[in-house]
């Protein structure tokens, strides 16, 4: 028979409680710090790098040619507007690998091949400017410091994105 003191351990029902309890403050927890808000701000963190490596070596093309390079959407007019900056499949071939090893791509969608997901626009009459306008997972409204807000829509995988635009020296409407 056994003896109050000789009973040791927990019962089944106490082991099933308390591992509820922990899995209950752990769905808390990761509600509240978001770890999906996280994932997209490391995403923006890559897609801004990549738009910058595009912007110097654009800077660096400029400086060699006088003038930006030929791109499959070039015109005076609103780049957004463009066939291709609506269906994003804008390509400069020009720039690699001499001046950039390989165009942007999104850092969600590494294997998929097909178009960077970013829209180069140069003007036709002045080739001195152009318009880059790309996506980011996370919103910053109005004139930021890494670009102008543009709007937002939706992929066609559901997820929401937001479109910026960057220019230089862009004198079009």
């Amino acid at each position: 028979m056994l003896t109050p003191a000789s009973h040791k351990g927990f019962t089944l029902i106490e082991i099933i409680i308390v591992v509820a309890l922990v899995g209950i403050v752990f769905a808390a927890v990761a509600q509240t710090i978001n770890p999906s808000k996280f994932f997209n701000l490391g995403y923006d963190d890559k897609r801004k790098d990549a738009i910058n490596k595009l912007r110097s070596s654009l800077a660096s093309y400029y400086l060699d040619k006088n003038a930006y390079p030929a791109a499959s959407c070039d015109g005076d007019g609103d780049a957004g507007t463009a066939t291709c900056c609506s269906s994003w499949q804008s390509y400069i071939d020009s720039l690699t690998p001499k001046y950039i090893s390989t165009l942007p791509h999104d850092p969600e969608e590494p294997a998929t091949p097909g178009p960077p997901d970013f829209c180069y626009s140069r003007g036709t009459s002045d080739t001195s400017g152009y318009k880059l306008e790309f996506r980011l997972s996370s919103q910053e409204t109005g004139n930021t410091k890494f670009g102008e807000y543009l709007d937002s829509g939706t992929a066609s995988s559901g997820k929401t994105y937001y479109r910026y635009r960057i220019t230089e020296n862009w004198n079009f409407p």
